[in-house]
This record gives structure tokens, sequence and C-alpha cells, in this order.
């Protein structure tokens, strides 16, 4: 989701399977694949926001950001290993097809989230975790009209208030970051300090003004002083971007869920460039595919 290269639940197929429904299904496993998709979304607010889920259990998620603490990790891990738990009481021979499709979402989620959070750990490695939550948190609310804008505009500023929070859990997470990833952040996050002190500021609805201000100042201070951490601190501890080759087949299984290999997929691929290009040739003939295209491109509609 939601780009969700972070800790948090993978929430891509959590919100296609709570979209697209499925047949009816026996009491127990119907309850079970809710329960996953609702306590995931709850678990990710900021997602939850984009995704339309506002509350959940009496608990307004809108006013919440992701919680990357060292208790909010794992919670994640034990809502995913006890969802598979809880999975694993349901042979798979008693499902029918509709049900066994839902099981190896939730299945391929839960894998893909502990693979995530055990191994790959963005959340220790990449920065841009959390400058695009925060730039999600604060302008979904924005631009998604799910209630009226006063109400949106208090959920934005508890969730301001939340961030310089957000912020020392990320310097306690960060253990090194790709030179990339580290520049990108610092650009993003300056993208948020004008988000909040231009945009929001210029659209704040007046009987929230003084709530917006009061948060405003503390948490552009903490953004800036981010940055300046990023640049300074984190900088010095650069690390490699790459997954290397066991854990990309392991994402990559769980991701594409296509039962191929990524070295199948790519001579796949190749093959049918090859192909593709040999049909362009014929159909370019007698000129050369460049000059066909060159031909096309000044038949303007």
């Amino acid at each position: 989701m939601l780009r969700s290269v972070s800790g948090m639940v993978s929430l891509t197929g959590v919100v296609a399977l709570a979209l697209t429904g499925c047949a009816p299904k026996p009491s127990a496993f119907e309850q079970a694949t809710e329960d996953f998709v609702y306590s995931a979304l709850a678990l990710s607010p900021v997602s939850a926001t984009a995704a339309g889920y506002h509350q959940h259990q009496g608990i307004h998620l809108d006013d919440l950001l992701d919680d990357y603490s060292p208790e909010g990790l794992a919670r994640q891990r034990g809502f995913l290993t006890g969802t598979r738990d809880r999975l694993r009481s349901f042979p798979l021979d008693t499902l029918s097809p509709e049900e066994r499709a839902d099981y190896q979402i939730i299945d391929d989620q839960i894998s893909l989230s502990l693979l995530e959070l055990d191994s790959i750990q963005n959340y220790r490695h990449n920065p841009t975790v959390y400058v695009e939550l925060i730039g999600n948190a604060l302008f979904n609310p924005y631009v998604l009209n799910y209630a009226p804008k006063d109400e949106r505009f208090r959920s934005i500023v508890r969730r301001m208030q939340a961030i310089p929070q957000l912020l020392e859990q990320a310097k306690t997470n960060l253990m090194d970051a790709p030179e990339v990833w580290n520049r990108v952040a610092r650009e993003e996050n300056q993208g948020n300090i004008s988000l909040i002190d231009e945009t929001l500021r210029g659209e704040v609805p007046a009987d929230v003004r003084p709530d917006f201000d009061h948060a405003a100042g503390p948490t552009l201070d903490a953004l800036r002083a981010f940055n300046t951490w990023l640049e300074g601190t984190l900088s010095q501890k650069t690390s490699d971007w790459r997954l290397g080759k066991d854990r990309y087949a392991l994402k990559f299984r769980y991701t594409l869920a296509s039962g191929r290999t990524p070295e199948q997929v790519l001579a796949e691929a190749e093959a049918q460039l090859k192909a593709t290009r040999e049909e362009m040739t014929k159909l370019a003939a007698p000129t050369t595919v460049r000059e066909a295209l060159a031909a096309i491109d000044q038949q303007h509609a």
C-alpha cells in the first residue's frame, strides 16, 4: 500500500480483500477474515484514513499516526503471528475455492509483513518511511472529503501534535541509510514543512486556527531538526539499498504470488520483448521501426 515498504502491515492485499468481498463463508472463517482486514487497517491509521476506514472499536483512527515504538512493532508482530495461527486452524480442504483465495491472500500478506518486520526492516534503514508517512497523514485528511472541513482539520492538528514523537522513534530506529534515500527523505521532508506552513495554514478554518498555530510551531521545529539530523548524523552511516538475492526472491514470491521465480519472470519478459520487436520490424517494413514511428508521430490528432 500506499507505499507499503514500511514495517507496518502491508495493506495492498488487505484493502483489495476488503473491497472485493467473496461468496458467503462459514461464520468462523468470515470472522477471521474480517478481523484481519480491519485490525490490520487499525494498526496503520494513516493507511486506514486513505482506505476510508475512520473508526475502529471506538477509536478515531484519523487522529493517530502509525506507532514505530518497540511496543508498536511488538503489537504488529503479535498480530501477524496470532492471525497466522488462527488461519492455520482452518484446513484448506474444508474451504470453498473463494475461501482458499482469501486464505492465500492473507497468508501472503502476513508472510510479506513479517519479512519486512524481521528481515528487510525498512524502518531501520529508510528515512522516507517516516517522512512519507507524515506527508500522507496530513495530506489525506486535507483532500479527502469524508467529513466536514473543520473536523478533518482537527484530526490534522492531532496528528501534527504526534509528529515530534514519531520523529524521535525514527531517530531511535534508523541505524543507517543509503545516500539516495537520505537525500530524498530530506527533500520530501521539506515538502512536509511547506505543506504545514503554507498549504494547510492557508486553508485552516477560523475556529481551528488557534489549535493549528499552537501545534504548528513545535511540529515545524521537529521537522527541521529531523532534516538536520538526517544530513549531519545519519548521512555518516551509509548502507546499500539492495535486498540481496534471497530476500528479493522471498519478497517477489509474496508480492506477486505468481508461482514463478524472478529469473523465470525476467526470461519471459525478455522473450516477449524480443517477440514484440520482431513484430514491430515486420509491421514497419519496408522502412525501419524508427522511421515508422517518426511518420506516425507526424499524424497529430
